[in-house]
């Protein structure tokens, strides 16, 4: 079992003041109010904060109720974590529906950000394979929710950044897989536009597909990477679980000095150059293909002392044909206030919805970049950035972000107004009172 990067804090380490009550979850809600559901502390932005206020800590609330192997449902409380259910269900060949790029998120914060993953072009979000949930209240006490019991409060808990109430525990369809492996392809692309294409292409093949990007380069080959495509493996190759051992947590602050802008666009370019043949065949470990970074612990601490933004919006499918040139726009953007993105994963969304009213994912291309922490000038381009993706029908991921200002915020999600009317009025997040109230994010 993880426990959060550390209390009170989100993955980004951005400062924020502490909360000023942190405490269990023990099936009651508490006292001091205003209170937050606290997973486990994967969350970029301030959607997981509430300086001043309470956090409520749901890991120890992990036990899996019900697993049904004939059916392929799972019945589990909140704070259990994606890697605890794939301990217990892939032995028995099922595999949750969606996952993200860290197995050490828990099903409540799931449901709470409507994750995605590599699939999502097919399967579409977390969200649209949960089949019920239940909500602890402050002002309705429990409430079973489902797409036909109390089904604006489902909706609204889709997305909803934990501000509905307290998940209790979620029911959710699982997945069959042959085996735990990955066979994959990595396609070597020379352009943004090149990547696009064959991302687009792979689509309808392989049920996995993701692309890293060289976004740190200021050639013409900006956006040039490998398109990662998968599927699950053949029986044969077994129903392992991903390993959860880690490395120790001192070497990301060992690394942190060794990476620099100078020594990511060589390594960028290492990495480019040492995939010699334009399609390269294997079969991948699961925690390899899926989960990466989990392999080393406190990798966010890799950046640098004062944290770093993960900036990620999506624009709609109809820009497809000139995705490519808008992408490239945004790296100029980028060029110009001398910000390097040290890691770039482009991915296709696809038009499955969960119907989560607050829910991030669209039709279209979603470009996640991750940024060491500058200040105001960063600040100063990542609103272009926002006026970019807005002008495209376009928004960012609230699930990353903690310096949206407010005006952008509502035109990015118009259904802001529906969702407040559904919130527990006993709960809030520093998020929130910062997108209704106007304070401002990062300083």
């Amino acid at each position: 079992m993880t426990t959060p990067d550390a209390v009170g804090t989100s993955w980004g380490r951005l400062p924020e003041p502490p909360a000023a009550a942190f405490v269990p979850f023990r099936g009651v809600l508490p006292e001091d109010r205003p209170y937050l559901p606290y997973g486990a502390g994967r969350s970029y932005g301030d959607v997981c904060l509430n300086d001043g206020a309470t956090l409520v800590a749901m890991t120890e609330h992990h036990r899996i109720l019900e697993f049904d192997q004939q059916l392929g449902t799972l019945v589990v409380e909140s704070g259990c974590t994606i890697a605890q259910v794939h301990q217990t269900i892939i032995p028995s060949g099922w595999h949750l529906p969606v996952i993200p790029g860290t197995q050490w998120v828990t099903i409540g914060g799931a449901v709470a950000n409507d994750i995605h993953g590599k699939n999502h072009h097919r399967d579409g979000s977390f969200g649209c394979h949960v089949l019920e949930l239940e909500l602890l209240r402050s002002d309705e006490g429990v409430v079973r929710c489902s797409p036909t019991q109390r089904s604006d409060l489902f909706y609204a808990t889709i997305g909803g950044m934990g501000l509905t109430g307290i998940i209790t525990w979620v029911k959710v369809r699982l997945m069959p897989i042959p085996s735990a492996q990955i066979q994959t392809e990595s396609i070597k692309t020379s352009s943004m536009a090149e990547t696009v294409d064959v991302l687009l292409a792979s689509d309808e093949q392989w049920l996995y597909s993701v692309a890293w990007v060289d976004l740190a380069t200021r050639s013409g080959c900006a956006g040039r990477g490998h398109v990662l495509v998968g599927q699950h493996a053949s029986a044969e190759h077994g129903l392992q679980p991903p390993s959860l051992r880690q490395s120790y947590g001192w070497l990301a602050p060992v690394a942190r000095p060794f990476l620099q802008p100078t020594t990511v666009r060589l390594g960028n370019s290492i990495k480019y150059h040492g995939q010699r043949t334009p399609v390269r065949s294997s079969v991948m470990d699961h925690g390899a293909f899926f989960h990466p970074l989990d392999a080393i612990r406190g990798w966010n601490r890799v950046y640098d002392p004062k944290g770093f933004v993960q900036y990620q919006f999506v624009i709609p499918e109809e820009e497809a044909s000139e995705v490519g040139k808008v992408l490239s726009s945004i790296t100029t953007v980028l060029h110009e206030a001398d910000l390097v993105p040290y890691l770039a994963v482009l991915k296709r969304f696809g038009s499955r919805s969960s119907g989560g009213v607050m829910s991030f994912p669209r039709p279209g291309w979603t470009l996640a970049m991750d940024l060491p922490w500058s200040g105001r000038p960063m600040l100063h381009a990542l609103n272009r950035l926002d006026a970019m993706v807005l002008e495209r029908g376009g928004r960012v991921y609230l699930a990353k972000d903690a310096r949206l200002e407010t005006a952008m915020f509502r035109a990015m999600y118009p259904q802001w107004t529906r969702f407040s009317e559904l919130l527990d009025p006993a709960v809030s997040s520093t998020m929130w009172r910062r997108l209704q109230l106007t304070t401002k994010g990062y300083q």
